[in-house]
């Protein structure tokens, strides 16, 4: 029987929030992000939006990391799911604010 490998999305499902709309809402337009959600799939993709919105942004990197870092929770279980089943996350999102996430929890 062949290995089953757990694949889970990042954004609102290890986070209790989604992670790139909190950013937006506090460096970023949220009228562009407003406008922008409803066009995901009608005229752009979803990669097409988050660049958009995220252009908006006008914080320093480490401006954005340390909101994240200070609001931002993992969902209760998920360093029990790594260590049972080591998933494979999956991420429209970035590396470089996911990763101080997981390592603030001690997952990276």
């Amino acid at each position: 029987m062949p290995e089953v490998q757990l694949v889970v999305d990042w954004d609102g499902t290890v986070t209790d929030v989604d992670t790139l709309h909190v950013a937006i809402e506090q460096f970023g337009d949220v009228g562009v992000f407003r406008a922008m959600e409803e066009e995901i799939g009608r005229r752009l993709t979803l990669q097409e939006v988050i660049a958009v919105e995220m252009a908006t942004i006008s914080a320093p990197l480490d401006d954005v990391v340390s909101l994240l870092v200070g609001t931002v929770a993992l969902r209760p279980g998920f360093r029990e799911l790594v260590d049972r089943h080591d998933p494979l996350v999956v991420s429209m999102g970035f590396h470089e604010l996911i990763a101080p996430l997981l390592e603030r929890d001690g997952i990276a």
